[in-house]
């Protein structure tokens, strides 16, 4: 029962955008040219277009090409309306709606924008750190692990686990450090609870730091998210003296014998 296996965040941030980005069920004109494929848009974005392998971006009420297929992937196939996570050559770079690179090409691993005044995490070479939508340089590449933003269920910020030089805590969407970098192992805020580890036992803290479990389990459970960034179970599991404990998404302890079942999918 491990909190989270391996640095996550390309899903999650896909997650985590996906509750505002809606795909138009409008019909789009298409470039024209030999062997062209495109995605359906979203919503008042561009179009991301496919041709002889490369991507480009595409006006989908007119069907002109904006940028030119150069491209060998565009993140999640979606533009943003500032700047877009692209790759050439197996490195990723953040470009604006007219192709025009403003990082350079030099990232491993990308994420979106979740709104305007948040950052993106990116990684390279097994380090991460954050940058803003002028593609600077917000939080250093100095953390061994950023594991993706989530946002607890009660109208807290986005959190990802942060970990460096041994230790974990949280960093908010700001990259501001919310809860100190103090714990051994961490999880995702899945829910109102995540699981920190101090030497070999887990507990459970709430958004704002508090132990809301004592430090007894030998593991500890992460509430995760679906692909629209909710809640994907009822609860989760801790393991203590041998059995199983169900913890609620609020950190309480549920009665023996519950189990975590998985909740239906959101309605789209």
């Amino acid at each position: 029962m491990n909190p989270v296996p391996k640095p996550l965040f390309l899903a999650l941030s896909l997650a985590a955008a996906s509750a505002h980005a809606i795909t138009c069920p409008a019909p789009i004109e298409v470039p024209e040219g030999e062997g062209i494929e495109a995605s359906h848009p979203v919503c008042g974005a561009l179009g991301v277009f496919t041709q002889h392998g490369k991507k480009g971006f595409f006006d989908p009420h007119s069907g002109a090409v904006v940028v030119p297929a150069q491209f060998d992937a565009v993140f999640r196939d979606y533009v943003a309306d500032t700047l877009t996570p692209v790759m050439k050559d197996g490195r990723w770079a953040y470009v604006d709606t007219q192709g025009k690179a403003h990082t350079a090409w030099e990232f491993d691993q990308v994420s979106l924008f979740l709104y305007d005044e948040a950052l993106a995490i990116v990684g390279k070479d097994g380090r991460y750190g954050m940058i803003n939508r002028n593609g600077e340089t917000a939080v250093p590449l100095e953390y061994g692990r950023l594991d993706g933003f989530m946002r607890p269920e009660n109208g807290y910020n986005y959190l990802t686990v942060a970990c460096k030089a041994g230790k974990c805590g949280y960093l908010d969407e700001k990259g501001k450090t919310v809860i100190a970098l103090e714990y051994d192992d961490a999880g995702g805020f899945g829910a109102d609870v995540a699981p920190v580890k101090k030497g070999d036992k887990w507990s459970y803290i709430n958004p704002q730091g508090e132990t809301v479990q004592p430090f007894e389990y030998k593991a500890a459970e992460a509430f995760t998210h679906n692909w629209m960034g909710s809640r994907e179970r009822e609860c989760v599991e801790a393991q203590k003296n041998g059995k199983r404990v169900a913890i609620d998404p609020q950190g309480k302890t549920l009665p023996e014998n519950t189990r975590c079942e998985l909740l239906p999918p959101p309605n789209i």
